[in-house]
């Protein structure tokens, strides 16, 4: 977990200013590690990701393709990557950093690709799924890809504990792809004995929604 600062902050140690999202940039310094995945929240995986583990060369990043295939100038995924922590290549992405955004601030994954232009390792377009038409063959889904639909922790029709067991049914609708989440959720819960944590998580949550009517949210009882 690569932890945010709040809005308008910034790193004493890199200059990264996180209002930007790009805090994760740190990774490259977690050198107490040989190799990371990272993923960021919006990224169902359906598979074992261990291939992308497997990809990963030193001073290279491996990210499968954000578009599938036969789309003019591809770019790289910024919600799925692999990497080699590395305290040099961690002061070259700041500094590169601070020159990109001295009059804006690019994407995460078009600014990735100018770095890492010549030391990408492409992954195939299955790792980055975004029509849920094409769910069922994926390894992992880019939720970010769908619009007009609520986040998956504000579904109002999230299943239950006990309902998600049953879900069985291939991926068709957002509907679908979002139960098959909270059971695979519901599923990581219990295999890690998580169920009390979650729901001291989850009283918090509602007493804080409840504590503020102002917020666009609503309360559901999954129990």
């Amino acid at each position: 977990m690569i932890k945010r600062k709040h809005k308008h902050s910034q790193s004493k140690s890199s200059g990264i200013n996180a209002e930007y999202g790009h805090a994760l940039l740190n990774a490259w310094n977690l050198t107490q590690f040989s190799k990371i995945v990272y993923i960021d929240s919006a990224t169902f995986p359906f598979l074992s990701l261990d291939d992308v583990f497997e990809s990963v060369e030193s001073g290279w990043i491996s990210a499968p393709y954000n578009s599938p295939p036969g789309v003019v100038g591809m770019s790289m995924s910024g919600g799925l990557f692999g990497l080699t922590p590395n305290t040099q290549t961690f002061s070259e992405l700041v500094q590169h950093f601070r020159d990109r955004t001295y009059y804006s601030c690019p994407t995460l994954p078009s600014f990735l690709d100018r770095y890492f232009s010549n030391h990408w390792i492409k992954l195939p377009h299955s790792l980055h799924v975004r029509n849920v038409k094409n769910a069922n063959n994926a390894k992992s889904f880019d939720m970010r890809a769908l619009s007009g639909v609520p986040n998956v922790w504000e579904w109002e029709d999230k299943p239950t504990r006990q309902r998600a067991d049953h879900v069985t049914s291939p991926l068709y609708t957002w509907q679908d792809l979002y139960n098959t989440w909270w059971r695979e959720l519901y599923r990581g819960l219990e295999r890690a004995d998580l169920w009390h944590w979650w729901h001291y998580e989850s009283q918090v949550y509602r007493n804080f929604l409840h504590s503020d009517p102002i917020k666009d949210f609503r309360a559901v009882d999954i129990w």
